[in-house]
């Protein structure tokens, strides 16, 4: 920067080149030729406070600036603090709760209060929860359902086997037939079984 506190100035002392400013402003010092003054080069000034009231005056606003944007850094920090715990706070519950479905813990709910897009979202979240809790209650239901239906004629169908076995009934046809006929039996429930599934997955076909 100290270049362009250079001007060069004619003989009288006019300016040909540099900032304008007036004449005593700068520190000059005379260009010769042949012991003849044919210009001047000119340093402008720094300006300098030397007044102690100037000089107290710039150090409180020195002062005052540092207090001001030490204070507002550390407010803007704090806005964007609060800020992002209320936008991270619904968006990390329902993390939590992704986390506890994924589990099998299909009980878990949401609880957002806002109205916006989150508040949507954990109001789906507990729809989707409700009707996954929904399912799994009828599907142990279910098993346990077809574990009576299957439990049933098995019993029966080991009690006339040992006995057979063990010589209490004789292996006859009518005792063959009632083994056949437990048999059908669970053929029966395993076909049931299988179109259940079939109508599970929209692959059953219906004559009416």
């Amino acid at each position: 920067g100290m270049g362009r506190r250079f001007s060069l100035f004619d003989r009288n002392k006019n300016l040909l080149i540099g900032g304008m400013a007036s004449i005593d402003q700068f520190l000059l010092k005379p260009i010769k030729l042949n012991e003849k003054t044919i210009g001047w080069l000119g340093l402008r000034k720094s300006v300098t406070v030397s007044n102690p009231l100037d000089i107290s005056f710039l150090r409180q606003q020195t002062r005052m600036m540092y207090i001001v944007g030490g204070s507002s850094f550390i407010l803007a920090i704090l806005v964007a603090f609060l800020l992002s715990r209320n936008l991270l706070s619904p968006v990390r519950r329902l993390t939590d709760g992704a986390k506890s479905i994924a589990d099998r813990k299909f009980e878990t709910r949401i609880s957002v209060k806002t109205t916006d897009e989150l508040g949507r979202l954990a109001a789906d979240f507990n729809s989707m929860a409700q009707t996954l809790e929904q399912y799994e209650d009828q599907r142990q239901q279910w098993i346990r359902d077809i574990s009576h239906e299957l439990g049933t004629p098995l019993s029966i169908l080991r009690g006339e086997i040992e006995a057979m076995q063990d010589g209490v009934r004789e292996l006859k046809i009518d005792n063959l037939k009632s083994l056949h006929s437990e048999v059908m039996h669970l053929s029966k429930i395993v076909n049931d079984l299988r179109e259940l599934s079939l109508a599970e997955t929209k692959g059953l076909t219906y004559q009416l």
